[in-house]
C-alpha cells in the first residue's frame, strides 16, 4: 500500500493521527523534487491542523519541524530558525526530550551558519545532556561533534577540543568510522583554527589513510587540499604538487556549479597558484589565475574571483604581473560575444586597480560600468559596482593625497 492509499485509509477510519503522521511522512519524501513544493507545504500545513485538533503536541513538533527542514533546503534559513524554536517548545511542552535533543541539534548547525556561535553551542550542549541522560551513545556522538563545531567557532578551542576527543574516544568504542573520521576531522580544524600546524597535519595525514580505507573519496580529496595548503605553508612544496596534482586530475570534470567539488577545485587552483609563486614559476600562477577567472565569469562567482586578484596582486614583480593581468581582462572586456561576461571582466578590472592603489581611475571606471550595467538590466552588477564606488570612497578619505593616484 503506497503513501496515497494509506491517507485514505486513514481518512475513511477517522484515523487522524496516522494521518497526519502519514502526511508528514510523504512531505519529507517530496523534500528533494523542487516541482513539489506546493504539495510538501499543503501536506505540513494539514499535518499542523489535524495536530491542533487533535491536542497534540508532538506531531505539532514533527510538523513545525519538518516545516522548518522545508525552508532550509530552499536557502530560507532565517525562517527555518524561527520554525526550529517552534518545535522545540512543542517538543518540550509535550516532554519528549529525544526530540528536543534531535531539534536542537539541526537548530544549532543553523545557528552556526547565520554566525550565531554562542546559541548554536548553547543548543549542542542542551542535546549532549539529554543524550547523555537516556545513554544514546550514537546520538551523543553526533551530538558532541556540533558541539564540538559550534565551540570552535565561538573560539571556546578547549570546549571544542574536549567534546571531540570524547566524541573520537565513543566512535572508536562503537565501531563507527564515520564518527571517528568526523571528531578526527574536528579536531584538526580546532588546532588549525589555534595555528597548532604540526598538529593539525598529523591529525589530517591519519584522516587520509582512514578515509583512504573507507572508500570515501570526495572526503579524502578535501583533507588532501588542506594538507597541501600545509605543506606549502611548510615549504614542502613537492608533497604539495603531488597532492595538488592529484586532486586536480580527479576534479578536472567537475562543473562550475557551486557544488562541494567545483568548491573545492576552486580552492585547489588558488592553492596551486600560491604553489607556483613560491616555486619562483609566477608566470605559471598568472596563466592558472586567469583561467580560473575566465571561468568564474561564467557562472558569476565573486568571491573566489576577489581573492584570485589578490594573489595576482601579491606575485612578485606585481606591477608588470598586475597590468599583464589587467590587459586580459581588458580584452575580454571589450571582445567576448556575452555583454555580461564583458561587464563582470570589467567589475574584475575595478578591482584590481582598487588592490593597485589606482583610487580615482578605478572610480572612474566603476561608475561608467554602473551605468552601462544599468542599460543592460543587470542588476547584479549595478550593485557590485555600487559596492566598489563605496570602498573607493573610503579609501580615497582614509589615504594621505600622494597616495591617491
Amino acid at each position: 500500500m503506497d503513501l496515497g492509499e494509506s491517507l485514505v485509509v486513514f481518512r475513511q477510519a477517522g484515523d487522524r493521527r496516522g494521518e497526519a503522521r502519514a502526511l508528514l511522512v510523504r512531505a519529507r519524501r517530496l523534500f528533494d523534487e523542487p516541482d513539489s513544493q506546493v504539495q510538501v507545504s499543503r501536506d505540513i500545513d494539514l499535518a499542523l491542523e489535524l495536530a491542533q485538533e487533535l491536542g497534540s503536541l508532538s506531531i505539532q513538533a514533527e510538523a513545525l519541524n519538518a516545516l522548518a527542514l522545508s525552508r532550509f533546503l530552499v536557502g530560507r534559513e532565517a525562517e527555518a530558525a524561527e520554525q526550529f524554536e517552534a518545535a522545540i517548545a512543542a517538543a518540550r511542552a509535550a516532554g519528549n526530550l529525544q526530540l528536543v535533543a534531535g531539534y536542537s541539534m539541526n537548530l544549532a548547525n543553523i545557528r552556526n551558519n547565520l554566525g550565531q556561535h554562542a546559541q548554536a553551542m548553547e543548543l549542542a550542549e542542551e542535546a549532549v545532556g539529554i543524550h547523555r541522560r537516556f545513554e544514546h551513545e550514537s546520538d551523543l556522538a553526533r551530538a558532541l561533534l556540533v558541539w564540538s563545531s559550534s565551540a570552535r567557532r565561538a573560539k571556546r578551542h578547549e570546549v571544542a577540543h574536549t567534546a571531540a576527543v570524547e566524541a573520537r574516544e565513543l566512535a572508536e568504542r562503537l565501531g563507527d568510522q564515520r564518527r571517528f573520521a568526523a571528531a578526527l576531522r574536528s579536531l584538526a580544524a580546532n588546532h588549525e583554527a589555534q595555528k597548532h600546524s604540526e598538529i593539525a597535519v598529523s591529525l589530517l595525514e591519519q584522516l587520509e589513510a582512514l578515509y583512504g580505507e573507507m572508500g570515501a573519496a570526495g572526503a579524502r580529496d578535501e583533507v588532501q587540499e588542506r594538507l597541501a595548503f600545509h605543506y606549502l605553508n611548510f615549504g614542502r612544496l613537492e608533497e604539495a604538487r603531488d597532492l595538488l596534482t592529484s586532486l586536480e586530475l580527479n576534479l578536472r570534470d567537475s562543473p562550475m556549479d557551486g557544488s562541494p567539488r567545483d568548491l573545492l577545485l576552486v580552492q585547489v587552483h588558488l592553492t596551486f597558484a600560491k604553489l607556483e609563486i613560491r616555486s619562483e614559476r609566477p608566470d605559471h600562477a598568472l596563466e592558472r589565475l586567469l583561467d580560473l577567472q575566465l571561468r568564474l565569469l561564467h557562472v558569476q562567482r565573486h568571491q573566489p574571483r576577489m581573492r584570485a586578484l589578490g594573489i595576482v596582486h601579491s606575485l612578485e614583480g606585481g606591477d608588470l604581473k598586475t597590468r599583464a593581468f589587467y590587459g586580459s581582462l581588458e580584452r575580454l572586456a571589450a571582445e567576448h560575444s556575452d555583454p555580461r561576461i564583458r561587464l563582470e571582466a570589467k567589475l574584475d578590472q575595478v578591482r584590481l586597480l582598487r588592490l593597485a592603489g589606482e583610487i580615482e581611475r578605478a572610480r572612474q571606471e566603476a561608475v561608467s560600468l554602473q551605468g552601462r550595467a544599468r542599460e543592460a538590466e543587470l542588476s547584479w552588477i549595478v550593485d557590485h559596482a555600487e559596492l566598489e564606488i563605496e570602498a573607493l570612497d573610503e579609501e580615497k578619505d582614509q589615504a594621505p593625497p600622494s597616495e591617491t593616484r
